[in-house]
């Protein structure tokens, strides 16, 4: 597959990308996920969940703005699908913003199955902040708060935290009613990452708030199917 990407620069970026945690994050090891295609355990559904590869606006609120991934997110959505290439998925959701599409489709591909695209899935929306750097935002309005310490927090022409969590949410519970429980991988942003382990992290504690959550990072969690009777 041509890239951009050199094989040395591939290489390198797999080490890289080995060593930062994509395993780490996984709650058990993954001889377990590969030896079976249920996605559903004593009443919990099992998801992995996945943050989209890079793009030239990293760095800066990203939001619903739309870019494409660069040569390096290409690499790393190639490399994503290779590290991944032997697990049982059978349902494959995705963002509809195309930076989560195309670090979807290498593992569509490779798990011969379509991509079910859902706006719900989309980051929160920044409005006038999206193309600027936090340090950028601080340095015009040195009161502002992390939007999740303050759900009422909306950006200007954006999305209130508030709505997105809710949203999110909701796009979940639709995701575990449809996904029937097969294992099941969700291709998503870092804003709604954040939110969904957030809400799992009540029960079990495979994420912490102060955690990174780098390009292409996967969380292996498993819902508890009462989520589906929560009110979002």
């Amino acid at each position: 597959m041509n890239d951009g990407v050199d094989e040395h620069d591939r290489k390198a970026f797999e080490k890289q990308f080995i060593r930062r945690g994509i395993v780490f994050h996984l709650s058990e090891s993954l001889n377990e996920a590969i030896v079976s295609d249920s996605g559903q355990i004593g009443g919990r559904q099992e998801l992995l969940l996945i943050r989209h590869a890079t793009t030239d606006m990293n760095g800066t609120f990203c939001g619903q703005s739309d870019p494409p991934l660069n040569a390096m997110g290409r690499a790393q959505a190639s490399t994503l699908a290779m590290l991944l290439r032997n697990w049982n998925v059978r349902r494959l959701y995705a963002s509809d913003l195309q930076r989560a599409v195309q670090t979807a489709e290498p593992l569509a591909k490779l798990w011969h199955i379509p991509i079910a695209l859902r706006s719900a899935l989309r980051e929160v929306s920044f409005g006038e902040w999206e193309g600027k750097s936090w340090s950028q935002i601080r340095s015009q309005e040195p009161d502002i708060k992390a939007m999740e310490s303050a759900p009422e927090l909306c950006a200007p022409g954006g999305e209130a935290f508030a709505c997105f969590h809710d949203r999110v949410l909701r796009g979940l519970k639709e995701i575990l009613v449809d996904c029937d429980g097969h294992l099941t991988a969700i291709v998503t942003h870092l804003g709604v990452m954040r939110v969904v382990l957030k809400e799992v992290s009540a029960a079990n504690s495979v994420w912490e708030a102060s955690q990174r959550i780098d390009h292409c990072s996967i969380y292996r969690i498993r819902v508890d199917r009462a989520f589906l009777n929560a009110q979002y």
